[in-house]
């Protein structure tokens, strides 16, 4: 929010602070602070009541900070420049501490309460939509930062009831996204992206961090994405018929698959899970294999696919604009220094790469017509119907 830090982290300290929170949980006793009453509630769930904390959620501090930005905007706005480092941190504060607790910190719970009774309304009207929606669209989440604002409500769920099934379902994408990468380092003939796509996969199985997985190749190669949402919707969906449900809120990797079993959950949802990441892992890896994804040359050791020029390829600049050149043949691309020909390997004839095949088959990257042909068949010529020659 580009405001003050320390600040910030003093109104969120002090909303968790023991006395506070004793104050807050104190209902029967009315308390102020400048004259203001802070707001104190007691919620009814089910046959027990829960007096709401402010150590149990995230969003009052969010929304504190939300207010604090504006209030510091204007507060530089009055207040001369020689003075602000002075007066804007301690108005601030001044002004935040009771804001916090009269108006912001309520609304905030409130607000919490709010998102995960909506949460809970769509998972009480179909687990199964609830699994499929949060466990196909999860990892979309991720690129944009949007699964940040959806974990307060599994904070929520496991403040009020001691489990929470959002995090299960995230379970679902984030080993979607793992077997979508592993799938990838089996496919590829890539070195590097072999290796990116194995350390991304391997991220993402043991602890649940996806972001190496998605922006190293998944989403890159577009193909993988989607087989990941596709798999993890349907990992998702098994978590939901399940009833499958977290008993903390850890991440999801296999190595805190053990968070997934204990008080509040049964053997059976733990199979419902255990179930659900094996269809998203698996189904992911095997989906991406089978389905695959267009390679684009980047460097040496880089695998390429035969196409025509319009598709992805070899980038060769004319003028200014940059004419787009699909590989002959596929295989894995090299410098022309390794091709052992001195004509190529000194570029006498201009710079490039040689690919060795990976195939016995050569396709014509546009169509043309084969202008030049050099015996014993080591160089040809096509002239394309564009005017550009190859």
């Amino acid at each position: 929010m580009k405001c003050n830090e320390i600040i910030s982290m003093v109104i969120g300290g002090f909303l968790c602070h023991p006395a506070i929170d004793a104050m807050i949980q104190d209902v029967g006793t009315a308390s102020s602070i400048f004259g203001l009453p802070v707001i104190k509630k007691a919620f009814t769930i089910g046959e027990s009541t829960k007096v709401f904390s402010y150590t149990e959620s995230v969003i009052p501090i969010i929304l504190a900070v939300i207010v604090l930005y504006f209030l510091e905007k204007g507060l530089k706005k009055i207040i001369p420049e020689i003075l602000q480092i002075i007066l804007v941190p301690g108005l601030s504060l001044i002004v935040m501490v009771p804001v916090a607790l009269v108006v912001v910190g309520p609304v905030g719970i409130y607000v919490g309460y709010g998102i995960q009774w909506l949460y809970q309304a769509l998972y009480s009207f179909s687990p199964l939509l609830g699994g499929t929606i949060v466990g196909g669209l999860w990892g979309v989440c991720v690129i944009f930062g949007a699964h940040r604002a959806l974990l307060p409500i599994g904070l929520n769920d496991v403040a009020i009831s001691g489990t929470n099934t959002l995090m299960c379902f995230a379970g679902s994408a984030n080993f979607s996204q793992a077997g979508a990468a592993l799938g990838v380092a089996l496919k590829t003939k890539s070195v590097e992206t072999k290796q990116v796509a194995g350390a991304g996969a391997l991220s993402a199985f043991l602890v649940g961090v996806t972001e190496p997985a998605i922006y190293g190749c998944n989403l890159r190669l577009k193909k993988p994405m989607i087989c990941a949402v596709i798999a993890g919707a349907c990992g998702g969906a098994i978590m939901g018929i399940g009833n499958a449900v977290n008993t903390g809120f850890a991440n999801n990797g296999i190595l805190t698959i053990m968070s997934y079993y204990g008080e509040g959950t049964s053997f059976g949802r733990f199979v419902a899970y255990l179930i659900g990441i094996a269809v998203a892992f698996f189904g992911a890896a095997i989906l991406t294999y089978i389905v695959g994804f267009d390679e684009v040359i980047t460097e040496k050791g880089a695998a390429v696919k035969p196409g025509k020029s319009e598709g992805t390829g070899a980038e060769v600049s004319k003028s200014e604009a940059d004419i787009k050149i699909g590989s002959p043949v596929e295989g894995r691309a090299v410098s022309l220094k390794e091709t052992g020909d001195e004509v190529f390997s000194s570029e006498a004839l201009g710079k490039g790469i040689a690919v060795i095949p990976a195939k016995g088959e050569i396709i014509a990257p546009e169509d043309g017509t084969l202008a030049v042909l050099y015996q014993p068949c080591t160089h040809l010529a096509l002239s394309w119907i564009t005017g550009r020659n190859f």
